[in-house]
């Protein structure tokens, strides 16, 4: 019986750690993100996520900032927050999946905009 408990436990376990895997590399990709109504006009930007070491990482390219390495990047059930470094300040940004390319994004909780994987219209 106790064999079969911790048989269990431990498949149930790898279940749920892959599922997370799934779901934050699902974001792994260049996202061309476009955020309206800044106080300097519609801003867009590319992020690239990456994996290394298991963990994500990776860049964000904009015309002001060129590109700037993302400081942390938060999952959350079926999104990320994505920190990196916009002038003097640590931003962020909130990435909701709509589906498998395209996002409804928030810059630092205040602009909203959207994303697309790199080579589809933004819906």
């Amino acid at each position: 019986m106790n064999k079969v408990f911790w048989i269990t436990f431990f498949l149930l376990s790898s279940l749920i750690v892959n599922g997370q895997e799934e779901q934050s590399n699902s974001f792994v990709g260049k996202w061309n993100v476009e955020i309206k109504g800044t106080p300097g006009g519609d801003s867009k930007m590319e992020v690239t996520i990456i994996t290394k070491d298991g963990k994500l990482q990776g860049t964000v390219t904009s015309k002001d900032d060129g590109t700037v390495a993302i400081k942390k990047i938060e999952n959350k059930n079926n999104s990320i927050v994505v920190y990196f470094k916009h002038g003097w300040f640590t931003v962020n940004l909130v990435m909701e999946r709509i589906d498998a390319n395209h996002c409804k994004c928030k810059l630092a909780d205040r602009y909203n905009g959207q994303s697309s994987r790199q080579g589809l219209k933004n819906p």
